[in-house]
């Protein structure tokens, strides 16, 4: 299997990986319905229930203020839970802290995870896909060793040191929609989030701020566990140690095809030599064919796809805008309305004198009494 584990499929699959987020990075620009922390804060202020946009059919979805102060207090317990100035979390405690179906699902569902990049002190693995999700062949993990550096200059071998880095303090990210969704915005405010970081609630998919990692990242932990893996880790540490200037200056090496091999037979991964071959070729295949289907299009015509799209997104984007604007606007002339009303009738009841009630009326509500006057004869009040 060496020879068929090559140094330059794996950075072919690193440059797709960059171009995939750079596309996300674009789309998440023109997202829609996102709980950001200043909704958050002004809705729960000023005790006002909040209306979002549901994706971008024209759907809302509304949160009264007592569920947005049960998101506050979720964030307040996650936030009380980390170390202050303290980055990543110990590999075990992320185990633990995981979700008992990703654990079972990362068993039964992964077959494998081959460590093929390390940047200074980050990881990157390539990690098979379950295959729920049709084309969709491999996730990208990453992997940051927090405790890398304060070993760097200990005197302990480098076997022994790997071990404390890999199952030390840890930071990551996954490709997979499952960690964008559920645990990066967990994992950014818990202080151990890779880039990029996530500032907006997970209002949906996870409101109480469970779990942890997904069943990627969690096959990732079970590879940093393993010998071989370890072995590699001290190989690169040792290396850093003994090049020239500092020691975070951006050293970036791939693997070989030995290393490769060494990497996909850590424990845990090859259990099913068949089926990783086959995941492996399917990496293969999936990567030729998107060749193809790149050559067939000019970079004009893909350039001019995708300008239509992104146009067409826009455009929805103000369309949807618009609608929950005027739908906002129309409830706060329906709410001044009633009370212009209930006004009228309560002071009428105390006979004191309409121009009075307008005045009182417009004063409360920060407008002129000429202007509620108006509103008053149009509505026939």
């Amino acid at each position: 299997m060496a020879d068929k584990l090559r140094q330059k499929d794996f950075k072919e699959f690193e440059k797709a990986f960059n171009q995939v987020k750079r596309a996300n990075r674009e789309e998440r620009v023109d997202a829609v319905g996102l709980l950001t922390p200043s909704l958050l804060r002004k809705h729960i202020d000023s005790k006002q229930d909040l209306v979002l946009a549901y994706g971008r059919k024209g759907a809302t979805v509304e949160y009264t203020v007592a569920e947005l102060q049960e998101f506050a207090r979720h964030i307040d317990r996650q936030e009380g839970r980390k170390q202050k100035n303290i980055v990543g979390v110990p590999l075990l405690k992320l185990e633990k802290l995981s979700w008992r179906d990703d654990k079972v699902r990362a068993q039964t569902q992964i077959k494998n995870a081959t460590l093929y990049r390390i940047l200074n002190n980050i990881l990157h693995f390539q990690v098979t896909a379950s295959g729920n999700n049709p084309g969709k062949s491999h996730h990208q993990v990453k992997i940051r060793l927090d405790e890398w550096y304060n070993y760097m200059t200990s005197t302990i071998s480098w076997v022994k040191v790997s071990r404390e880095v890999a199952i030390g303090r840890l930071s990551f990210d996954c490709s997979c929609g499952r960690h964008q969704y559920w645990f990066r915005y967990l994992a950014t405010i818990g202080n151990f989030a890779l880039t990029p970081k996530e500032k907006d609630f997970p209002k949906i998919r996870n409101p109480r701020l469970g779990g942890c990692c997904c069943k990627h990242v969690l096959k990732v932990l079970q590879q940093l566990k393993s010998p071989s893996v370890q072995q590699l880790i001290a190989k690169e540490m040792e290396r850093q140690s003994e090049s020239s200037g500092y020691v975070d200056k951006g050293q970036s090496k791939f693997l070989n095809a030995k290393e490769l091999a060494k990497a996909r037979r850590a424990r845990g991964s090859g259990k099913n030599s068949a089926a990783v071959e086959q995941a492996y070729q399917d990496f293969i295949r999936a990567r030729k064919s998107f060749s193809r289907k790149t050559k067939e299009k000019s970079v004009e015509e893909q350039l001019k796809t995708y300008k239509v799209k992104n146009s067409a997104r826009k455009q929805e984007n103000k369309n949807l805008k618009k609608r929950l604007k005027d739908q906002k606007e129309q409830a706060n002339a329906d709410k001044l309305l009633f009370g212009l009303r209930t006004a009228l009738d309560m002071g009428e009841d105390m006979g004191m004198e309409r121009e009075k009630i307008i005045e009182r009326f417009a004063i409360k509500n920060d407008m002129k009494p000429i202007e509620v006057d108006a509103i008053a004869k149009e509505a026939n009040l």
